[in-house]
């Protein structure tokens, strides 16, 4: 009996697994054992049996498996795609999972429907159903795994888990500044557990903007949907076991990327390499510090796809309706950072395709189609383009209410002139400095962006490696990502500000996607090297600067990402007391961390906080605005400039009955003072905060 690679890299990784989480579980020994009888006593395609070996290590998380497993189904549609592996299929049924998810909102949305869960899982899988019974065998191929895909995954998955085991935690939530997003997911699953609908808005929030019209419905609405399938669980514990799979999954994405860059057969020393730089740059800090948003996180792997299938050159309908559908979901999912992808994507498009100037066979070709063909095409162009179309809609009926400045469009020549300046000034004399430095991060901060020194010197190296060979067939589909790259920045550069405030700008893209250019300079350069020895120990190079930077990016995640007050262990007292208030009248902050304690406070107590929905809206129409301001603790040029009276009048106009604040804080001391004794009662009191 041989024992072939992924039985060894799953075996090895469950009792890695049992290490870092210093526990022991008999689930992933049953999985393992049933993989290996699978293995050495059934008929079942090789490809089949990986699979098997994926799952059994993915059993060590049973949450985490379940997420997978709510996804798996989708990888029937791999036959759609130009390259078809396990690696680009599964990504591929992460981003279908939206069709399903999107169904589910507009139907308890806009429709008087309301789902139960027998329904919802019709909805979700009727899709891949429908798939197996009309393709017949085709559709069994996404869930074929050859081995360097099962290799590839149990080093990706094993890589993850050595730095973010500190993840599975059931009482602290870890995503900074996440309670905001994991309350509106909360607000969106309680909607289908108790009433079968999506909420529309929030009552409790603000002045009760329509929360979902606006703030990517999809996203959220997805995640509570997985959420929903997988049943009843601690709400910390999902989101943390989420986070853990996302971060899993974008590594996933980026060896899909990468590996198309590699025009030439694919040896299993070469996976070995395409996963060592995958979870270099996917585990990067820089990386770690971006899964504040998780919202973006959430559309990495779907851009990785999206910027793959362009480098594979795509020709046919299928693909091209593929790359449709994958930016409809990149804008839907995260605005900025779809954004910032399908700028890039459009100018990687039309270098990959330059040669049609000369050859315009397949342009040709797509003008002769004719009859069913074509109403085909329109059907799904229509189809898709309709998909976002709910979520464009919402800024077109609320127009008179937002903010002015984010719907102007006047630009002159001399603001295009100034605004180039200003954006290469910052790209080359702050920003790379700030990323491309030899020192790693500061584990305490979340603004420390820095790629470490190996990325640093060892993909400059690559690159100058790679700019010798430029006119070299394996530089090629590099040389396209980069320049497209260049030219996305120097035409996003013209019209920066405009951007930002229209989309939210493409710092969710610009700078990250550096690192990921040095990533994709590092596995053209292992593809390079001919040499199998020389080209074992590049790759071994770059595994041993990985467990070199392990520590601190582990620290560095644990650190800044922690927040435990969604899980209410923090002002315990303060929430109970806050439970018994009568719904009389609004809550408003002062000296605290309002993303957290007004869309947390909100979430556990079920009571009216204050903190906005939609900053889009126009922030002067609101009183808020008057007794508050943007900045989280309280505006000081707001509330400083307002005597006791002024400040107690805007807060009855605006039935801001009871005020949570923080004494210790200037700001919250300050309103103390001026509202007590003469225009607020006091009803009760604590001692201040006492941090460790």
């Amino acid at each position: 009996m041989n024992i072939r690679l992924p039985a060894i890299l799953a075996g090895l990784y469950i009792v890695l697994a049992f290490i870092l989480i210093k526990g022991f579980s008999m689930l992933p020994l049953v999985f393992f054992a049933a993989a290996l009888l699978i293995e050495f006593f059934t008929p079942i395609k090789k490809e089949l049996k990986n699979l098997a070996y994926i799952i059994a290590a993915f059993s060590v998380f049973p949450s985490v498996l379940v997420v997978f497993f709510v996804f798996l189904p989708f990888c029937a549609f791999s036959f759609l795609l130009p390259r078809k592996n396990f690696l680009s299929a599964y990504v591929f049924a992460f981003a279908l999972f939206f069709i399903p998810e999107n169904i589910v909102y507009l139907l308890t949305t806009y429709l008087p429907i309301k789902v139960n869960y027998p329904l919802v899982i019709v909805i979700c899988y009727i899709l891949p159903l429908c798939a197996f019974f009309l393709i017949g065998k085709r559709s069994f191929h996404g869930f074929e795994a050859d081995t360097k895909d099962a290799v590839f995954i149990l080093i990706a998955l094993a890589a993850t888990t050595a730095v973010g085991y500190v993840l599975f935690d059931d009482n602290q939530l870890f995503m900074a500044n996440g309670v905001r997003i994991f309350s509106r997911v909360e607000v969106a699953y309680e909607g289908l557990v108790e009433s079968g609908q999506v909420p529309i808005y929030n009552p409790g929030i603000a002045t009760g903007e329509m929360t979902y019209l606006f703030n990517t419905p999809s996203f959220k609405t997805g995640v509570a949907l997985v959420q929903y399938l997988i049943g009843p669980s601690n709400p910390v514990s999902f989101f943390n076991d989420i986070s853990f799979f996302i971060l899993f999954l974008s590594i996933v994405g980026l060896g899909v990327l990468y590996r198309s860059l590699n025009e030439g057969k694919e040896s299993i020393l070469l996976t070995l390499g395409l996963a060592a730089v995958s979870i270099i740059v996917g585990l990067n800090f820089t990386s770690l510090q971006m899964l504040e948003s998780f919202k973006a996180n959430y559309a990495y792997s779907i851009g990785y796809l999206f910027l793959s299938i362009i480098l594979n050159n795509p020709r046919t309908f299928h693909h091209f309706a593929v790359l449709l559908y994958l930016a409809a979901m990149l804008i839907t999912v995260h605005l900025p950072y779809g954004s910032g992808i399908l700028f890039i994507g459009i100018f990687v498009f039309i270098l990959r395709k330059w040669y049609l100037l000369k050859d315009r066979s397949e342009i040709l070709q797509f003008i002769s189609l004719r009859g069913k063909r074509q109403a085909l095409i329109a059907a799904t162009i229509l189809l898709i383009l309709l998909m976002p179309l709910f979520y464009v809609s919402a800024g077109i009926l609320y127009k008179e209410s937002l903010d002015p400045k984010t719907t102007s469009l006047h630009i002159s020549l001399g603001d295009i002139k100034h605004q180039f300046s200003i954006s290469m000034s910052e790209l080359f004399k702050y920003s790379i400095p700030q990323y491309f430095t030899l020192s790693y991060p500061d584990v305490n901060r979340i603004d420390d962006h820095k790629f470490g020194f190996f990325i640093t010197i060892v993909g400059t190296l690559s690159w100058l490696f790679c700019l010798l060979y430029m006119r070299s067939p394996s530089t090629y589909r590099l040389r396209i990502l980069a320049f497209g790259f260049i030219l996305n920045l120097l035409v996003a550069a013209l019209f920066y500000t405009r951007i930002t405030l229209l989309v939210g700008g493409f710092f969710r893209t610009t700078l990250p996607f550096l690192l990921l250019l040095m990533g994709a300079a590092m596995f053209v350069a292992i593809c390079m090297i001919k040499n199998k020895l020389f080209r074992g120990i590049a790759i071994a190079i770059i595994f041993l600067a990985f467990f070199h930077s392990l520590p601190t990016a582990k620290q560095n995640l644990s650190n800044i990402h922690r927040e435990a007050f969604a899980s209410g262990l923090v002002y315990s007292q303060e929430l109970e007391f806050i439970r018994n208030l009568p719904n009389d009248g609004r809550i408003l902050t002062y000296g605290l961390f309002n993303n957290a304690v007004d869309f947390g406070g909100n979430y556990l107590t079920k009571k009216y906080f204050s903190r906005d929905e939609k900053d889009m809206m126009n922030v002067q129409r609101r009183l808020f605005e008057k007794v508050h301001g943007q900045h989280s603790f309280g505006e000081p040029d707001i509330i400083l400039t307002k005597k006791g009276q002024e400040l107690a009048n805007y807060l009855s106009l605006g039935g801001y009955k009871y005020l949570f604040l923080n004494a210790a804080h200037p700001i919250g001391q300050y309103i103390m003072l001026e509202l007590s004794p003469s225009f607020a009662s006091k009803i009760f009191q604590n001692l201040p905060l006492e941090y460790a």
